[in-house]
């Protein structure tokens, strides 16, 4: 991984979201089926899609709403609902929260197309940080994994 890259995120937490280990989050259990989390006036929520065959978990669909909350007007208070403002469909194998210089970001790797290169293995995916307050990517790039394979005989 480039310099960069590391400030968004390290190997070892790469590891953790390849097999949906979201401790890091304060989350335990295995394969967790709906994360949610609020960040300042959002929410996210991620679901976890789970393959049809032998039922194995595939990859997380990422939304984030506008919290829901009472609001001051010149006639009184109201409410206001909750409204999707972003979705990530299908395709995020991993995701983190992180603050960066006092703002946080959604930090996600998965598959997909750039327009200049597709991405459709394990082995090399997008890495990308979503500013969570403008909505805006604020970094999005390629990274190839080196995959060692461990054998346990018994």
């Amino acid at each position: 991984m480039t310099d960069e890259q590391q400030q968004w995120i390290s190997a070892e937490r790469i590891e953790q979201m390849a097999a949906f280990d979201y401790s890091f989050l304060g989350i335990s259990g295995d394969h967790v089926q709906k994360i949610e989390r609020e960040i300042e006036d959002k929410k996210i929520v991620a679901e976890l899609y789970w393959t049809s065959v032998a039922r194995l978990p595939s990859n997380y669909t990422i939304k984030i709403f506008k919290r829901a909350r009472e609001v001051f007007k010149t006639s009184g208070k109201s409410f206001e609902d909750e409204k999707e403002l972003f979705a990530l469909r299908g395709v995020q194998w991993g995701f983190d929260i992180v603050e960066k210089d006092g703002k946080p970001y959604l930090v996600f790797i998965g598959m997909g197309n750039s327009g200049e290169s597709s991405v459709s293995t394990i082995e090399d995916f997008w890495l990308t940080a979503l500013d969570l307050r403008s909505l805006e990517v604020v970094h999005h790039s390629f990274v190839k994994s080196k995959i060692s394979f461990e054998q346990e005989y018994f």
